[in-house]
């Protein structure tokens, strides 16, 4: 592989790893055709990974490098060391990214972990569900509870823990008809189960049991989330 390749596919790599720039428009810089939208985007794509890598940058060297690669000169490192040198940097853009996402999950889960000690406080009604997440029997149904498996007919009102609707059946579209254990986020499946026809159940659940470290459509990476569920009916499909 030839070395302008590699400088290349290390700034790719190295961009897909940023996970926020600081975008200046520059000065006296046009972009006229879609060729020079690519280069522009190549260069600036070069520039973030080498600002979020942790490695003390020398931009005259850096760019004497690049300048040097794209005219073809002999390069003062052979391909072997380059090779080394680059897993070396990719291992620690790797390492930066892995514990970037352990910071942000580890501030989201004690967070999290301070809202629902407020929320249990502040309501006595609660009942923490074996899995982890608590709920509030608004009104008790009748006959037996769901099983995974079977269909559950059901209407509901999601929001954020703030009291922000993201998103509800009720007057956007037909109840759900779902089999319980399909596709379908843990806390829901073991709150389903949990129901009788008739019920009406709040039920908060933590990030790990909804929509999880990536979070989904309009629901952010690890948030918490509240569900008013109304189960309608439950039975063999």
């Amino acid at each position: 592989m030839k070395i302008y390749t590699k400088l290349l596919a290390f700034a790719l790599v190295g961009g897909a790893l940023c996970f926020s720039s600081c975008h200046k428009k520059a000065a006296n810089i046009n972009l006229n055709t879609m060729q020079d939208t690519v280069n522009w985007v190549i260069g600036e794509s070069m520039a973030q990974s080498l600002m979020n890598s942790g490695v003390d940058i020398d931009k005259e060297l850096v760019l004497r490098a690049v300048e040097a690669t794209l005219n073809g000169e002999k390069q003062p490192i052979d391909d072997a060391n380059f090779d080394i040198i680059l897993a070396q940097v990719n291992h620690i853009l790797m390492e930066q990214q892995q514990a970037m996402a352990n910071k942000k999950q580890a501030d989201a889960s004690a967070q999290e972990e301070k809202y629902f000690q407020d929320l249990v406080k502040n309501n006595p009604k609660l009942i923490k569900h074996e899995s982890g997440f608590y709920y509030e029997v608004v009104k008790e149904g009748k006959g037996r509870k769901g099983k995974f498996g079977e269909v559950a007919v059901f209407d509901y009102k999601a929001s954020f823990a703030n009291g922000q609707i993201f998103d509800q059946t009720y007057g956007n579209r037909d109840a759900i008809t779902h089999v319980i254990g399909s596709p379908m986020f843990q806390g829901m499946q073991d709150a389903l189960c949990l129901m009788t026809p008739g019920s009406i159940y709040r039920c908060y659940f933590p990030y790990q049991l909804a929509f999880g470290f990536e979070g989904s459509g309009d629901v952010p990476p690890c948030t918490t989330v509240v569900y008013e569920i109304e189960l309608h009916s439950v039975g063999v499909n």
